[in-house]
């Protein structure tokens, strides 16, 4: 397969920029283009490039979360041929990033000696001031917020890597690339193991049960978190295969994706949570089949 031109390679990664400062999360949508387009070189190289050109623009957060959204794609792509699930090679992934983040986070701290945890206050201060200012009734503990800090990480790359994949396919039309012969694996099929329904009801223990350990809280916590958004992604595989097997509308199926994406995140969640139990996507399959004999 001919490789596209220079100049949509210069458009993908501009893309990726332009996607990780507006947006963040979707900035690792044409990363992931870029990879499946060029291959391993052009991808490395291009987003060291692009990283370094964020920093010297004096735009530095954002730099590193571009680098990291990197080090996320480009460690799937490689994990991805060697894992049997897209789970599999999503956590090693993840696994990798957050190592890499958390290295370099800490060489940064011993390198400037700054306190983390007063850094954090201090920002999430401010924030909340801001908040406070719009609404007087919003009520925010700062300390709460610097403890689930680590897990706002985590669900970053969750949700940047989840993004890249859904969009792939169309992503290919939208900067008219050629669709190689490997893409990702049916999202729809996406299931968490069976193992992390208990640790999320251990989750749900530590972080609520009145145990007197505020570590142990806090580390339960933020798992939770993690949990919550990684089964709201297996609730998003069961619609999505709902919605195909009564053969929804593009129109609403758009105005159902808003409403769970604003209104009913933790509904869709509890339904990839209860898949476990009642395996949902079986029971459409199971139904649409008997369907079609009956005709």
């Amino acid at each position: 397969m001919r490789k596209p031109s220079f100049a949509k390679y210069l458009i993908l990664m501009t893309s990726g920029a332009a996607f990780t400062v507006l947006t963040i999360v979707l900035g690792a949508v044409p990363m992931l283009l870029v990879r499946r387009a060029y291959g391993r070189v052009p991808f490395w190289a291009g987003h060291a490039i692009v990283a370094a050109g964020l920093f010297a623009a004096g735009l530095a957060p954002f730099a590193v979360a571009y680098a990291l959204f990197a080090v996320l794609v480009g460690s799937y792509s490689e994990f991805e041929g060697h894992a049997t699930t897209v789970f599999g090679a999503g956590l090693l992934a993840i696994t990798v990033t957050a190592g890499v983040g958390a290295v370099a986070l800490t060489g940064w701290l011993r390198y400037a000696k700054v306190d983390l945890i007063a850094l954090l206050k201090t920002q999430m201060g401010e924030w909340v001031d801001r908040v406070t200012a719009v609404n007087p009734q919003t009520s925010v503990n700062v300390d709460a917020l610097v403890q689930q800090t680590p897990s706002a990480a985590l669900v970053m790359l969750v949700l940047s890597l989840a993004a890249a994949l859904i969009w792939e396919r169309r992503g290919y039309s939208w900067f008219r690339l050629p669709r190689p012969q490997k893409t990702s694996a049916a999202l729809s099929a996406f299931r968490v193991p069976d193992v992390f329904v208990w640790l999320t009801m251990a989750a749900i223990l530590g972080a609520f049960l009145q145990h007197g350990h505020p570590w142990a809280e806090a580390l339960a916590l933020n798992a939770l978190n993690v949990l919550v958004v990684i089964y709201f992604l297996q609730g998003l595989a069961v619609v999505v295969s709902f919605f195909r097997a009564i053969r929804l509308g593009p129109i609403w199926q758009g105005f159902w994706y808003i409403m769970i994406a604003f209104q009913l995140f933790l509904l869709v969640a509890l339904l990839g949570f209860a898949d476990f139990w009642l395996e949902f996507r079986a029971r459409l399959a199971k139904k649409t089949t008997e369907a079609k004999k009956s005709y």
